[in-house]
């Protein structure tokens, strides 16, 4: 199963679909830069970013 999680946020919600599915099933975009940047770092420090 792939996820597209639409409107990243703050990765909470990215971060719990990685964790149940695999960080390889989820794919997740927002159009805000300062956000996307954040949620990278966020979800990286939680070894979940691919």
């Amino acid at each position: 199963m792939d996820i597209l999680d639409v409107g990243t946020g703050s990765g909470y919600g990215t971060a719990l679909l990685a964790r149940r599915y695999g960080s390889s099933q989820v794919t997740t975009i927002d159009v805000d830069p300062h956000l996307v940047a954040a949620a990278t770092d966020r979800l990286a420090a939680l070894d979940l970013q691919r």
